[in-house]
Order: C-alpha cells, then structure tokens, then sequence
C-alpha cells in the first residue's frame, strides 16, 4: 500500500494514536514548564494568568506547540523556543501587555477594564449569514 501522509486509501484518517502529552493541561504546562526570569527586568506577569483571555490564547498556542515540536528528535526545541516561546512569553511580559497593572506581588488587577470598544461587523461582512 503507498503511503498516504498518515491517511487511509479512503481518505480518513490514519487509526495510528497521538504520542502522549508531555503535559496534560494547559495548566499543568503553565505552572511546571514555564520558566520566566522576572527580576531586574521590567517583565510582568500576572499570577492569576487564566482570568486573561489574551494570556490563554497565547500559552495555549505555546503548549500546543510545545507538544508539537518535543516530538522533533532534531531542530524540535530549537524552533520552539525561537519562533514561539521567545516572542510569546516577550509579549505575555511586556509592561504594556494583557498583564499591564497585575503584579506577582499584588496579583490580579481587577479594576482595569481589558478589552477594546467594538462595534459588531455587518452581517455577512465576513461570508457568513448571521
């Protein structure tokens, strides 16, 4: 049979089971995988990083690729950390970033309002009947 990329002769996909996650859940990823060096730099972080959607975007973009790319015996890590854990965690930490205001001291702060004024799109605007 030729090989199909992982895809059956009918088209669905392959019976073969994903390799175990090295960290279950984002949560789990976020407290024992993470390291992030917060002294003398002016880097925020806020301990209380899931009552942020903007943060949970973005670890969870992390973990997902994390368990993608531990996978990769050559260049795996390597890629992770420069195309994805440096930008993300430089953007999670930046002073004007999802964590402005918290503090690892203080903690969560929860008098800033965190999202943007919007006005709805048009219906239809992006191909889709409302």
């Amino acid at each position: 049979m030729a090989d199909l990329g992982g895809w059956d002769s009918d088209g669905t996909a392959g019976a073969e089971e994903p390799p175990p996650r090295r960290y279950e859940t984002l949560d789990d990823f976020v407290v024992s995988a993470l390291w992030i060096d917060l002294t003398g730099q002016s880097r925020i972080w806020c301990p209380e990083w899931w009552r942020h959607s903007g943060a949970i975007v973005r670890l969870d973009a992390l973990h997902r690729s994390f368990e993608a790319l531990r996978q990769d015996p050559g260049a795996g890590m390597s890629t992770w950390i420069l195309h994805h854990a440096d930008p993300h965690i430089a953007a999670l930490t930046n002073p004007q970033g999802v964590f402005k205001g918290c503090n690892i001291d203080r903690g969560h702060d929860a008098e800033r309002e965190r999202f943007i004024p919007v006005t709805s799109a048009p219906a239809g605007l992006f191909g889709i009947d409302d």
